[in-house]
């Protein structure tokens, strides 16, 4: 396996695995979380957190991939004073944009909570989250640089480093906040959100002192001011417009899901609770499989850069479908596993909170299997923005999710404002969304790099370790649920799909021995791939 190959797949191993923890852990959390703010509360913290992703989108999203892209072709032709000069002159737009979307988001929370959120209660969460962007903005420029290095460990320590922190002033201040009322304790949480991304700048920063690599002062780039800033931009907008149509999307969720139920009978009280079981219960657990598949996008812009730069094409088709192959070894049994365990996962995480609506539970459970099938085509979606966005075309995402979000919204609107759809409109248009957009960006892959990614070999394989997988998490999970209780039949049952999936890849090959070696922890899975197949061809 060359040396490029191998250090995407340790990057994307690294941010993936790191995804994934930090996924679980934000699940973890809203578990007391979401008992302390209880479903209406729930809703207000809902309601509150997209305009600042938005913002944060907005400030953020478009230029640490062409940071990362820059820095990466600037590398590759050994031109490291001029990568620093890029990283050096981005550093200072992104916290220029950060201050002016905190001052934004603070200075008018009040008119986003009364006339977009539609709930008043959102204002105080809403202004104490703005301090926030400001630092993910500086955090993400020095996260970009490392990742044009194709170094994914400062991002991978800081993400979790946010997450313990989250967790410990999250909570409790949420704790301390909530007898003032719902709102102060949304309000709490949004505090230990704005902790925990100052531990994470902290440690970037202490990142790059260490292990930034020192140029020498007297070697001088020739790239100009002007120059850098015009491929900056030229390259982190479309970028942008691509990241900001889902975010905008969500947004119009947040009074559009709202408005619809109200429009059908549904009071306000009903129609935010709702809105919170979808919001804050499923798609934080659709979010954990897909937060693998963003460390993929994030992996493959630097490597697709280098090979454009390059101009070896058989090195990017080989990218291309290690990229796909990887997604769908993620997606696919995640998306499996969530349906068969929609309900005992509910059960799992969220009893409590569903303690006094029970019909909440049977309702976030149907929610749930209705939209795992997702997962798959925002795990292509996500892989192959970061594919094109590394080749130059960073316009083709732009249009694939422009495409996709008016599906989202026009079905969303349609759907939900019938009786019989209600709240199960909202993941069936999210799930409509990734899959036309996910449909887009495949026609462009296979049209640009010509690579073939319906090789029926892998497909079949992979279908085979999944469905044995599904067929064991089903079997044992009805067999002992009687016998030892719900929960731990769920964790049990969640265990040994892993096992069993694992077990499927070796005994189906569905991976080669040199994509496992690439992966960390992979040499043991050679051992156990030499001790089947080759004790079976010595008999």
């Amino acid at each position: 396996m060359t040396t490029d190959k191998k250090s995407f797949v340790r990057g994307a191993a690294i941010l993936g695995a790191t995804g994934f923890l930090v996924k679980l852990i934000g699940v973890l959390y809203g578990i007391p979380l979401n008992k302390i703010l209880g479903v209406d509360g729930a809703g207000i913290y809902g309601s509150a957190y997209p305009f600042y992703t938005y913002l944060l989108m907005l400030s953020t999203a478009g230029l640490p991939p062409t940071i990362a892209k820059l820095v990466s072709e600037s590398v590759t032709k050994g031109d490291h004073a001029g990568a620093k000069k890029i990283f050096k002159i981005s550093l200072l737009l992104m916290a220029g944009l950060g201050l002016i979307f905190s001052t934004i988001l603070f200075a008018f929370s009040e008119k986003i909570a009364v006339s977009f959120a539609n709930d008043p209660l959102a204002r105080l969460p809403i202004m104490t989250i703005a301090p926030a962007i400001l630092l993910v903005s500086i955090m993400s420029s020095i996260r970009g640089y490392f990742q044009g290095l194709q170094n994914m460990v400062p991002t991978a320590v800081s993400q979790i480093t946010e997450q313990i922190f989250k967790i410990i002033f999250g909570i409790t201040l949420a704790v301390l906040l909530i007898p003032r009322g719902i709102e102060y304790g949304a309000m709490g949480a949004m505090i230990g959100i704005v902790i925990s991304e100052l531990m994470g700048l902290l440690v970037v920063i202490g990142f790059y002192i260490r292990k930034a690599p020192k140029i020498d002062k007297n070697i001088k780039s020739n790239k100009s001011v002007k120059n850098i800033i015009k491929n900056l931009l030229s390259i982190a907008f479309p970028i942008l417009l691509g990241a900001s149509i889902m975010p905008l999307a969500q947004l119009i969720d947040t009074s559009l899901i709202k408005l619809r139920l109200q429009s059908i009978g549904y009071t306000l009280d009903t129609s935010r609770e709702l809105f919170g079981v979808f919001a804050r219960f499923v798609n934080q657990l659709v979010n954990v499989p897909g937060s693998i598949s963003l460390a993929f996008c994030v992996s493959m812009v630097p490597v697709a850069a280098a090979a454009v730069a390059k101009k070896d094409n058989n090195l990017l088709r080989r990218n291309v479908f290690l990229g796909y192959k990887l997604s769908m070894l993620v997606a696919v049994p995640s998306a499996v596993g969530l349906f068969i365990l929609a309900g005992p996962i509910m059960d799992l995480l969220y009893r409590s909170e569903f303690a006094d609506n029970p019909e909440y539970f049977i309702i976030a459970s149907n929610l749930l299997k209705i939209i795992s099938g997702g997962v798959i085509f925002l795990s292509i979606l996500q892989t192959f923005n970061g594919l094109l966005q590394g080749m130059g075309k960073v316009y083709v995402p732009v249009i694939a999710l422009s495409i996709g979000a008016l599906t989202k919204v026009i079905l969303c609107y349609v759907l939900v404002g019938m009786p019989k759809f209600n709240i199960y409109g909202a993941p069936i248009s999210t799930f409509a969304c990734y899959a036309v957009a996910a449909v887009i960006d495949i026609i462009v892959v296979k049209r640009l790099t010509k690579v073939k990614l319906s090789q029926n070999k892998f497909n079949i394989k992979l279908l085979l370790a999944t469905s044995l997988m599904g067929t064991v998490v089903w079997m044992s999970y009805e067999l002992i649920k009687d016998t030892i209780g719900l929960r731990v039949s769920t964790v049990l049952s969640v265990v040994l799909g892993i096992v069993v999936f694992v077990f499927g890849l070796i005994i189906f090959k569905v991976l080669t021995k040199e994509e496992m070696r690439s992966i960390p922890g992979g040499s043991k899975l050679i051992k156990i791939y030499k001790l089947i197949w080759e004790r079976k061809n010595e008999a």
